[in-house]
């Protein structure tokens, strides 16, 4: 009977520890998408870039393209990356800033300015510097790059 207990609690303690790396390392894009929850008064902006230093488009969203945007968010899920760099044959990137005021959880303090939010490079990979960590996120989007353009071409 000891021995039951014992193997009972061994494999309780493996799984919650399967459970605890699984959700460090898959986050939800809800998670993300909340994330717009604390910014009031605010605007966002894509800033679109062929390359590294090329500047295709900056597109300033409407209230419909916020909510494209919080649903494409909604609608991936994304990986953490151990490695600090990534590499990808495509250098198209989208930034994704929000310009306002936020509102911090828990406190009556407000911050107002440019707030870096995002920058998706190629398509493949999501960078948030002010959350996890500062770890890249792999994007398991197909369809990432197409509606973020469909977004941005909505205000042409």
């Amino acid at each position: 009977m000891k021995k039951r207990a014992k193997i009972f609690i061994v494999v309780g303690v493996v799984v919650i520890l399967l459970v605890a790396v699984f959700l460090y390392f898959f986050v939800s894009g809800r998670t993300i998408s909340s994330m717009f929850d604390g910014y009031y008064d605010y605007e966002i902006v894509i800033v679109k870039r062929s390359s590294f230093d090329t500047v295709e488009s900056a597109t300033v969203l409407s209230s419909q393209q916020e909510e494209m945007l919080k649903n494409l968010f909604k609608d991936s899920s994304f990986r953490r990356v151990i490695s600090d760099i990534v590499y990808t044959p495509d250098l198209t990137s989208y930034e994704i800033r929000i310009n306002g005021s936020y509102k911090t959880k828990n406190s009556d303090s407000v911050t107002t300015g440019e707030f870096y939010f995002a920058n998706s490079v190629g398509g493949k990979y999501l960078s948030m510097s002010n959350a996890f960590n500062g770890k890249h996120l792999r994007i398991y989007n197909n369809q990432w790059d197409i509606r973020l353009d469909e977004i941005i071409a909505l205000s042409d």
